[in-house]
């Protein structure tokens, strides 16, 4: 692995499935493993990712630029595009169920960089939107 970067293992168990996330700036780190995830487990690896990429001095100055109205994490595009190739595979093997309550979370988790996240998602997903998502979507629009 080249250049410094801060690891942080852990291991989440359930049923017969093993998840080892891997959280750090290194561009080789990322999800080793997984299979059919469920809602939980989903969020977890996404606040890892991005709280590996979190920059409170970026974050501070997002803020101010958007005249303190939401909180961020401090991530750039590029490592949120990043964290979004990490992710995607993840939450493409989310049940139907799944997917729309874990896009509805990230959006109203308190960092902006997670509802930017949401809305990148449900993109990448759009052949699974059927009539029944208005009303997420509505939500989505009309909550921030």
């Amino acid at each position: 692995m080249g250049g410094k970067a801060k690891i942080l293992l852990r291991r989440i168990e359930w049923e017969q499935f093993v998840l080892i996330l891997i959280n750090g700036t290194d561009e080789t780190m990322g999800l080793i493993y997984f299979r059919m995830m469920r809602t939980e487990e989903f969020l977890l690896l996404v606040e890892g990712q991005v709280q590996g990429h979190a920059d409170p001095h970026k974050a501070a100055g997002m803020k101010a630029y958007m005249r303190d109205q939401f909180a961020f994490a401090g991530l750039t595009q590029v490592q949120r595009v990043h964290v979004l190739k990490i992710i995607l595979p993840a939450f493409r093997s989310l049940n139907p169920g799944d997917w729309e309550a874990a896009a509805q979370r990230l959006w109203t988790m308190p960092a902006r960089e997670y509802a930017y996240l949401s809305m990148e998602l449900c993109r990448k997903v759009k052949s699974r939107h059927t009539p029944e998502h208005i009303g997420l979507f509505e939500e989505m629009i009309l909550t921030q």
